[in-house]
């Protein structure tokens, strides 16, 4: 009986033990099934919201493409608005979905409208409306509304753009959309559930059918534009879950309904069937328990407190098993689960290693900042551009401290916070030390779950140097504008006591000085006399009226021949200075007045306020002390020549002109000693003959002659003309001498040589035409003809070259040929030639011009290759930059001798702008160059940020680097680790080149790829024809360039271009692929590692899904996240009706209590054991 008793007792214990479990087993089952049906029926009607949406969007879609293949057709524009019409009514009976057609000029004008219905005209407004949205040549979309007949439409308007991509129409259409419910009724919605969409006002727009929408509170909920579901009860007592997005692009929004009855029916069906089970289940878990008790528990029970270790991130376990079940299975997988964890997880910390990294190398300012306006992180570039000794200093500062116009800042999140990023944009900022820069911001906004922004982050590129070339670009141009103005200027009169003022007011002007004067030496040399004042006063003129060398400024200023400047406590005279103080003077400039090289006078720039002028500015002010010396210098030859006119007879022989009197025979009275020298004749060989006899060996006048129309007109002639005999120009006065009797009875002829002026004036005019030719255009090469047409003007030259000096200085290359030579030894332009025994290396030592008299008796290469020309003399002038010799200018002449220094001051004057203007050459070529470098790494970082497919990425790039590099070849090849042989990737290459590539057998150390591929370096060559590692597989191959691609300091592949043009490629070239073939490294190694992640995941999904027991997975919410098949079994749901069900369905009220008790025991951080029971 005892024994009895004690099975009794047994049997009793193992029952209640086996059914409870069972009973909260299958309780909790019903209620994660009740749960993942609900969340299956949300999905699937969230998939069926997706799909109105889209299907929404098609029907629009549909209608826009329809508006553009019309707005293509030419034929709509060009045969006038009848067959417009025509053609609309055809359109408009053809498709139902459209009601009206119609043309909008680029002024909102209609051009032809064509409706079904008769709609009145647009609107002004509303035609406004569409125009400017399309002027950002995007389709618009208008707002829905019915028309008086109750027909829900929409206006859809596309841009028609002419050739120079400017809108210039509108093509535009109202939509019936009661097509769109037509498509919407195709969708079925469950048995009893509805579909329908209305507008941001929760208007409907389109509905399966109208008694089902149900205008309750929730629509304010779905019009705010969040997206999700809720259930609700109708007015009639219905219960429904509702599932509701929104359609981005047209602000609407897609309500999808369904009974809630329906969704719980299968639940109630389930439940019994659960019930039933359970108590079938029941004996025969009675019978099996004993055996399993110990078999099958205790594993699992040891499964699962590691597997709660497991989720808190405990990963150093391990179960030991010598089982051979699917227990021991399971315990196997579990073991090899938790190490690729360990292997995943280390992966993942060099993976962040390596982004780091990246952050921390980039030469540009990466940043992240609050929205607050704090910074969050900063790499190394940010530090040292803001000049802060670490990052601690930056981190936390307010970014409105570095920013040098705080309302930058805010026009900054304005642009941000309209379009969610900007792109280059420009501001100034400042360093530590306040010092400004100049730089292009492109950022993003970061935002949380909920689209709010919590900050910012983005890069940062210093271009304060770049802005400082274009600046004093601007400034050189500024200043060669403004001393043309000012020789204009000047040259509109030759009137000493006119030209004194103009110039002073002008430079006052100018430079924004208050007071000015302007002296000019005195015939000694010794003193400076004042010519002429502006604002300053009397009592301070007086005392300035007159000045001795090195007296105030301007006496100064003519010792040293230069620009000086002083503040009034450096004043050097010690008699002006309490004058000056007086007047409040704070600041002093003196200008030199140079001509010829030697001074003339100078000016004295007056300000009460502080105004001392930089280096550009001194340069500039010297400039115009040139010009304007060089005005009052011819100023004073004019009013000489003009005083000897009027005393020309007193001092006849005195006189430097010719002077001769003639009858009217045209005999010659009387000639001045000038006339007689210049003519080469005695007084004898003149006087009285006629001088068409002995000046033009002629047998009557000359055509033309000034003394003949004197006569006929009897007044006084003047003119120009050049005289073959005396090979000169000469300004003629001719002059009528009167009897008593009013008869004119001789004519005085004066004639004064102008030869030099005209020469000086064509020279002053060319370079006046050269410096606008240069002004007009940052590349010199352009007008270059035009520069050179200016120059024969004045030197009959047939060549004319520029050359460089190489950065060395031991080499030059031609800037700027005329003509490119051919043939083997011939100069070309982009390659570098010794200067070795040339006269450009004698210019450059000593700096001074270089005349070769005849090239055929020259020994240097570079004047026999003239020779061989047709070249027989040549002039190498040296062209000065701020003190350095950065080239020289060329002249040739077919003739022997023809260059002398006669023409040095002309061709100084010119290289001085030239110079000036080839440095600004130089830099705008080199910054176009640097611009096209940045936008192309640009474009190849954009492919690898917005691409995972390292096809279409390589594809790309390929593409982008043919388009700027212009490549013959250009290709990538990967290293086959196992063979070391190089695989053309067909990303690059078309299948015949492929087979070719493929047959030159290429392999680590083969080739120039090969030798790159072993090696890990990059290669340039010049000449492959001159490489012994070249391997030929096209002919015509001429250059070749190859770079590395490396993942780490693995060398994977290569990047190899060609070229048929010897010497194609530069270092700078070079340097820039490098930069693309890191980038193409860190993409393929990004792409490696993504699909060894994905791998593991299948691999780690496979066992699970595989194991013979049920696992699951409940979140921190109490649902389900995950079960696996046989969960699936056992519970008799499948799992996308489990998923997402609370667990608290599916165990009793006690437990649910034991569980809540539980979990704050938890909350106080009290240690629970991870095993315990529950009642299902």
């Amino acid at each position: 009986m005892v024994w009895r008793s004690i099975v009794t007792k047994s049997l009793i214990i193992v029952l209640l033990l086996s059914t409870l479990p069972l009973a909260l087993f299958g309780y909790r089952n019903i209620k994660i099934y009740q749960k993942e049906k609900r969340d299956s029926i949300i999905n699937a009607q969230r998939e069926k919201a997706v799909l109105v949406g889209e299907r929404t969007q098609g029907f629009l879609e549909k209608v826009r493409e329809v508006l553009q293949i019309l707005g293509k057709d030419d034929e709509l524009y060009t045969k006038g608005a009848s067959h417009g019409r025509e053609f609309f009514k055809n359109i408009l009976s053809e498709n139902d979905c459209l009601l009206q057609l119609f043309i909008l000029n680029h002024k909102g004008q209609e051009v032809i409208k064509v409706s079904k219905l008769g709609f009145s005209t647009l609107k002004e407004p509303y035609k406004k409306e569409i125009l400017r949205a399309l002027s950002k040549r995007k389709s618009f979309y208008g707002d829905f509304y019915h028309t008086p007949g109750g027909i829900p439409t929409l206006c859809i308007a596309v841009p028609i753009l002419n050739n120079q991509r400017q809108v210039e129409r509108v093509l535009g259409a109202w939509v019936n959309l009661q097509s769109l419910s037509d498509l919407i009724k195709q969708i079925r919605i469950g048995e009893k559930g509805s579909a329908y969409i209305i507008d941001q006002e929760g208007s409907p727009i389109a509905y399966q059918e109208e008694r089902a929408i149900l205008m309750s509170p929730f629509v304010a909920q779905v019009i705010s534009g969040k997206e999700g579901g809720i259930e609700f009860e109708s007015l009639r007592g219905e219960k429904f879950l509702v599932v509701y997005r929104t359609i981005p692009d047209l602000n609407w929004r897609v309500v999808i309904q369904v009974p809630i009855e329906e969704i719980y029916e299968p639940v109630k069906n389930l439940t019994k069937v659960t019930y039933r089970w359970i108590l079938g289940i029941l004996g025969a878990a009675l019978l099996m328990s004993l055996f399993f008790v110990k078999r099958l528990v205790n594993p699992i029970k040891k499964l699962s407190e590691e597997m709660g270790k497991v989720s808190i991130g405990d990963l150093d376990i391990h179960i030991d098993t010598s089982r051979k079940d699917e227990i021991g299975i399971l315990t196997r997988s579990f073991n090899q689960m938790i190490g690729d964890l360990k292997q995943a997880q280390f992966e993942l910390k060099e993976a962040e290693k390596k982004y780091r990294n990246l952050f921390e190398n980039s030469k540009d300012m990466i940043f992240i900042t609050s929205v607050e306006g704090k910074f969050i992180e900063v790499n190394q570039a940010g530090v040292e551009m803001f000049g802060y000794k670490d990052k601690s200093e930056l981190v936390g500062l307010d970014v409105r401290e570095t920013y040098l116009n705080p309302e930058e800042r805010k026009r900054f999140r304005e642009a941000v916070e309209a379009n969610g990023f900007v792109k280059d944009f420009e501001v100034k900022l400042k360093r530590k030390d306040g010092s400004p820069l100049f730089c292009l911001v492109t950022a993003s906004a970061r935002k949380n779950d909920k689209g709010e922004i919590i900050g910012y982050e983005g890069m940062i590129k210093d271009i304060s140097d770049r802005k400082k070339a274009e600046e004093e670009l601007s400034q050189r141009t500024k200043e060669l504008e403004t001393l043309n103005d000012l020789s204009t200027l000047l040259n509109q009169t030759l009137q000493l006591d006119r030209i004194i003022p103009l110039a002073l007011e002008r430079v006052l002007e100018l430079t924004g000085f208050e007071m000015g004067t302007i002296y000019l030496l005195t015939e000694e040399g010794e003193e400076l006399e004042l010519k002429y004042h502006k604002n300053y006063p009397s009592h301070l003129a007086e005392v300035v009226e007159r000045l001795r060398r090195g007296e105030g400024v301007v006496g100064l200023t003519i010792e040293r021949k230069d620009v000086l400047s002083f503040s009034i406590d450096q004043y050097p005279t010690s008699f002006i200075l309490p004058h000056l103080k007086k007047e409040g003077v704070k600041t002093l400039v003196g200008i030199p007045l140079m001509s010829k090289g030697e001074v003339i006078g100078a000016i004295c720039l007056t300000s009460r306020s502080v105004r001392i002028p930089n280096e550009n500015e001194i340069h500039f002010l010297k400039n115009v002390g040139n010009q304007i010396g060089m005005a009052l210098d011819n100023a004073k030859l004019f009013s000489e020549v003009a005083k000897a006119k009027t005393e020309w007879e007193t001092t006849f022989d005195a006189v430097t002109d010719l002077i001769t009197v003639r009858d009217r025979e045209y005999r010659l009275i009387r000639a001045n000693q000038t006339a007689f020298k210049r003519y080469g004749l005695k007084p004898e060989e003149m006087i009285g003959k006629r001088c068409f006899e002995i000046l033009h060996q002629g047998g009557h006048p000359c055509e033309g002659c000034y003394v003949t129309k004197t006569l006929e007109t009897q007044k006084p002639v003047s003119g120009e003309r050049f005289s073959k005999y005396l090979n000169g120009i000469f300004q003629y006065y001719t002059f009528p001498i009167y009897d008593e009797k009013g008869e004119v009875t001789a004519i005085v002829d004066l004639a004064r040589e102008i030869t030099e002026e005209k020469k000086k004036a064509i020279e002053q005019e060319v370079l006046s035409n050269i410096n606008k030719i240069m002004a007009s255009s940052l590349d010199i090469r352009q007008v270059m003809k035009a520069i050179h047409k200016e120059v024969k003007r004045v030197i009959e030259v047939e060549r004319m070259t520029i050359t460089l000096l190489d950065e060395q200085g031991k080499g030059f290359r031609y800037f700027s040929l005329e003509r490119d030579l051919g043939g083997d030894g011939e100069a070309k332009g982009d390659v570098i030639y010794s200067m070795e025994k040339t006269p450009f290396e004698e210019a450059l030592e000593t700096g001074k011009p270089v005349l070769v008299p005849d090239t055929a008796t020259s020994d240097s290469w570079i004047d026999q290759a003239l020779f061989k020309e047709g070249i027989r003399s040549s002039l190498v002038f040296p062209l000065e930059y701020k003190g350095r010799i950065i080239g020289t200018l060329n002249l040739g002449s077919r003739k022997a001798h023809f260059f002398s220094e006669k023409h040095f001051p002309f061709l100084y004057a010119l290289t001085t702008g030239l110079a000036i203007s080839i440095q600004n050459s130089l830099l705008f070529e080199e910054t176009k160059k640097r611009l096209s470098e940045i936008t192309l790494l640009y474009e190849i970082l954009k492919l690898s940020a917005s691409s995972s497919d390292l096809q279409h990425f390589l594809k790309q790039m390929m593409d982008q680097l043919n388009y700027y590099f212009q490549f013959d070849r250009l290709g990538i090849l990967l290293v086959e680790e196992r063979t070391g042989h190089l695989i053309p990737h067909p990303a690059s290459y078309d299948e015949s080149t492929l087979k070719r590539i493929e047959g030159l057998n290429l392999s680590l150390g083969r080739g120039i790829t090969g030798w790159v591929a072993q090696k890990g370096e990059a290669l340039l060559v010049k000449d492959v024809r001159e490489d012994p590692r070249y391997i030929s597989e096209e002919e015509g191959i001429r250059s070749e360039i190859c770079i590395p691609i490396k993942m780490g300091q693995k060398v994977i592949g290569v990047i190899d271009g060609q070229s048929k043009r010897v010497d194609a490629f530069s270092e700078d070239d070079l340097r820039l692929l490098k930069v693309v073939g890191n980038q193409v490294g860190v993409l393929m190694e990004n792409v490696r590692l993504y699909e060894e992640v994905r791998r593991s995941e299948e691999k780690y999904r496979t066992v699970i899904e595989g194991a013979h027991e049920g696992i699951c997975i409940i979140g921190m919410d109490n649902r389900f996240q995950f079960v696996n098949k046989r969960m699936e079994e056992i519970q008799g749901y499948p799992s996308e009706e489990l998923i997402g069900k609370e667990f608290n369905e599916f165990i009793t009220e006690e437990s649910k209590r034991y569980m809540a008790d539980r979990f704050v025991r938890w909350k106080g951080g009290e240690k629970l054991p991870s095993s315990y029971e529950l009642v299902i």
